[in-house]
């Protein structure tokens, strides 16, 4: 079992302080650096900063991270909006023929709100002839 040391001396032996009781992930070794005070780990793994604490501080940093936007919920949901759309559009060509025997349907991970349809039953095509008309 893992037992941090509690103390390192610094100093040539003449100061006694707190150890920091962070550690490697990959080689499981204690880090070397002294604690902050008041503290249990060094300013290297999180002494200093505690992060912001209002809303205006929250939204800051949030505006400083942003790189793009194709991984916002919106641009998410979207994207998946659309895979839907064509999954259907796929689903009618199927049934009505529209694609050679051989080729292959279907792959992958199927978006969400994606419900399976039997296309043989009227209202259920009907249901998917209306998912496909655009409602932009």
């Amino acid at each position: 079992m893992y037992k941090p040391e509690q103390y390192l001396i610094t100093a040539g032996n003449r100061i006694k302080c707190k150890r920091c009781q962070a550690r490697s992930s990959r080689k499981k070794q204690q880090c070397g650096k002294p604690a902050m005070r008041l503290k249990n780990v060094c300013d290297t793994h999180g002494g200093l900063s505690t992060g912001p604490r209002t809303p205006e501080g929250i939204k800051r940093l949030q505006n400083a991270h942003w790189k793009h936007g194709n991984e916002t919920k919106e641009a998410r949901a979207e994207r998946s909006a659309k895979s839907l759309h064509l999954l259907i559009l796929e689903m009618l060509g199927w049934y009505i023929g529209m694609f050679a025997k051989g080729s292959t349907k279907f792959r992958g991970r199927k978006p969400n709100g994606f419900e399976k349809l039997d296309l043989t039953d009227p209202e259920q095509l009907a249901l998917a002839i209306s998912k496909t008309q655009s409602s932009k």
